[in-house]
C-alpha cells in the first residue's frame, strides 16, 4: 500500500508539473526547478563537470604561482563565495565556465590569450553573472525537456548532468543569456572601477581567435545598461544606444552625479568606439557636471596624452588631468601613473616620462598586467618618443 501512495503521489507531482509545463511552457518550469536545488546538488553537479573536464584531457593549470594568486584575488574583489579552478586544457578552445555550485573554470588558453589583468577580470565578473543567474542548469534543463526537468525536480539529476556537460563544454548558452551575464559583468566592473571597454576588447580577442563571437553582442557590451545611468538601453545598434543616451541628458531626466556619470559613461563608449574627439567632450562635460571620479581624470588625460590625432593632444593639459588623478588616488593606482608618463611624454618631458613610468612598472600588479606595453613604452620615451594609441 505504501508503494502504490508513493507511486500515487509520484503520478500526481508528473501531472501537475506536465500541465504546468504545458499552460507555461518548459523554459518556466526549467527556471522555476533549477532555482529548487538545494546547494548540495548544484555543487556536486558542478562536481562532475569538472571530473568531465579532467578524465576529458585537462590537467592543473601551468600558469605561474604569482599569476594565480593575482586571479584569485581578483575574484574575491569582484564577490565573495566563488571558487576558481585552473585548468590547462590543451585541446579545447580558451574558454571559462561558471559551474553550479558557484565554482567558475578558467582555462590556461583563454588567461594566454588575454591581453591584460584587466580583461579577465572582466571574463571573471561574466562567469559570475552566469552563477548568479543559474544559466547552465536552466539551459540545460530547457533543451534537455520535459521528462528530465521533471526527474531533477523529483530528485533524479542524472539526466541533468549529462545535459549540463553538453552545455558547458559544447553548445554554450543562449544569447539573452550572455546578454544578462554581459550586463552583471559591467555593473561589476563599475563596482571596481574596471573600464567597461575590457569587456568588450575581451570579446573581440575571442572574435579573432574564433568565428561564433557575434559583433552584435560586442556592441551590445559596449552600450550595456548599468545599475547607476538608466540613459543606455541595449539595442540592435550602437547609435541607438548613444541616441538614447544623448536624449535622457539633453532632456534633463539626469543631474548632479548622475549627469556627470552619464556624461563619463559616454564617453567612455566613444573613447571605446575610437570616437577620440566625441569622447573628450563627453568626459569633459562630465568633469563640468562635477564628476571627482579619478577614472575621469585618467581617461581624459589618455586620449589628450595619446590620441594620432593631431590636433586632439594637448600635453600640458593631460599633464594637469592625469596628475589630478594620482593626487586623488595618492598615487597608489599604477596605471594612473602611466597615463601620467604618457602626458610628460606628449609635452616633451621624457625624463620626468621615463621616471615615472620606471615607477608604474615597479607595482607587481601592473607588471604583471601590463608590464609589456609599460616596458615598450619606457623604450619609447628613452628614444624620445611619445606614446600614441589609435582607434580599436
Amino acid at each position: 500500500m505504501v508503494r502504490v501512495a508513493i507511486i500515487g503521489g509520484i503520478a500526481v507531482a508528473l501531472v501537475a508539473l506536465a500541465a504546468w509545463a504545458i499552460a507555461l511552457g518548459v523554459p518556466l518550469l526549467a527556471d522555476h526547478v533549477a532555482r529548487t536545488l538545494s546547494p548540495e546538488t548544484e555543487a556536486k553537479l558542478g562536481e562532475s563537470v569538472l571530473q568531465a573536464l579532467d578524465s576529458g584531457g585537462c590537467r592543473p593549470s601551468t600558469i605561474d604561482a604569482a599569476r594565480q594568486s593575482a586571479l584569485r584575488t581578483r575574484l574575491t574583489q569582484l564577490g565573495d563565495g566563488y571558487r576558481l579552478e585552473l585548468r590547462s586544457c590543451p585541446g579545447m578552445d580558451p574558454n571559462a565556465m561558471a559551474l553550479p555550485g558557484s565554482t567558475i573554470v578558467v582555462t590556461d588558453e583563454l588567461i594566454r590569450l588575454a591581453q591584460s589583468g584587466e580583461q579577465l577580470a572582466a571574463v571573471l565578473a561574466h562567469e559570475m553573472g552566469h552563477v548568479r543567474e543559474r544559466h547552465a542548469v536552466r539551459t540545460a534543463l530547457q533543451r534537455a525537456g520535459i521528462t528530465t526537468t521533471v526527474a531533477t525536480f523529483l530528485g533524479d539529476t542524472a539526466g541533468l548532468a549529462d545535459a549540463l556537460r553538453r552545455v558547458l563544454l559544447q553548445t554554450g548558452y543562449p544569447l539573452a543569456f550572455e546578454d544578462q551575464a554581459d550586463a552583471f559583468a559591467l555593473q561589476r566592473m563599475r563596482d571596481q572601477s574596471i573600464p567597461p571597454r575590457a569587456l568588450a576588447d575581451m570579446l573581440q580577442v575571442l572574435e579573432r581567435y574564433r568565428a561564433p563571437v557575434n559583433n552584435a553582442r560586442i556592441e551590445g557590451v559596449l552600450a550595456a545598461e548599468t545599475d547607476f545611468d538608466r540613459c543606455i538601453a541595449r539595442s540592435p545598434a550602437l547609435e541607438r544606444h548613444l541616441a538614447g543616451c544623448a536624449s535622457a541628458i539633453v532632456l534633463g531626466k539626469l543631474s548632479g552625479p548622475q549627469l556627470a556619470k552619464a556624461y563619463a559613461t559616454r564617453g567612455e563608449l566613444y573613447s571605446a568606439m575610437g570616437a577620440h574627439q566625441a569622447a573628450v567632450e563627453d568626459l569633459d562635460k562630465a568633469l563640468a557636471s562635477g564628476s571627482r571620479d579619478p577614472e575621469v581624470y585618467n581617461t581624459l588625460a589618455w586620449l589628450l596624452a595619446t590620441s594620432t590625432q593631431d590636433g586632439l593632444r594637448n600635453g600640458q593639459r593631460a599633464k594637469e588631468l592625469a596628475l589630478t588623478a594620482c593626487e586623488l588616488t595618492r598615487y597608489q593606482e599604477p596605471n594612473f601613473v602611466d597615463t601620467l608618463a604618457a602626458a610628460h611624454a606628449e609635452a616633451g618631458e621624457f625624463d620626468d616620462a621615463i621616471r615615472l613610468q620606471q615607477r608604474a612598472l615597479e607595482s607587481p600588479e601592473f607588471e604583471m598586467r601590463f608590464g609589456m606595453e609599460g616596458r615598450s613604452r619606457l623604450e619609447l620615451y628613452a628614444a624620445r618618443r611619445p606614446y600614441r594609441e589609435g582607434p580599436r
